[in-house]
């Protein structure tokens, strides 16, 4: 089996030869849907609206795979819009993307118990339309989340948080 391993802009033969060049004849990466991959997708549409970072993936019993592999693949998925991507003060978070539509609204996120919600809003609506006419900025919604406390976290209700 002849292996080529790829260093940014030069490729290894297994002869010791090198090739640089840019990407001309290399092959596309292949999406491949692994055991790991499979595992990690179980896991998240099993709990979906949850937060999870690599390390709870990792050590998981229902998880069966090494610290790189997990990292990898939650890479993946989320570049593959299966998995949607926090950054937090404490590393990023995943979280099951169940639709399309999830790219199409903000997000709220709650700092006490990591609470997802997808925000349909009018208001918000108008807010991104208006930062764009009025300054020229485009709002990329599906990685825009405002974050706070939720209404069970502030010990309220939606209707009481309203009034």
């Amino acid at each position: 089996m002849i292996s080529t391993i790829i260093f940014a802009n030069r490729r290894a033969f297994p002869s010791g030869g090198m090739s640089y060049g840019g990407d001309e004849g290399m092959k596309e990466e292949k999406n491949y849907n692994t055991r790991q991959k499979k595992q990690i997708l179980k896991f998240f549409a099993a709990r979906p609206g949850e937060c999870f970072g690599a390390r709870e993936l990792i050590d998981s019993p229902e998880i069966d795979a090494g610290d790189a592999t997990v990292f990898r693949c939650l890479a993946k998925l989320a570049g593959e819009g299966r998995l949607k991507k926090y950054s937090t003060d404490k590393g990023a978070i995943y979280q099951y993307n169940e639709s399309a539509e999830c790219l199409s609204h903000f997000h709220l996120k709650c700092l006490v118990c990591g609470k997802v919600i997808h925000l349909e809003c009018d208001f918000m609506n108008e807010a991104e339309r208006h930062i764009s006419q009025m300054h020229g900025f485009q709002v990329d919604i599906m990685r825009t989340v405002i974050y706070g406390k939720c209404p069970q976290c502030c010990g309220k209700t939606l209707n009481s948080a309203r009034s």
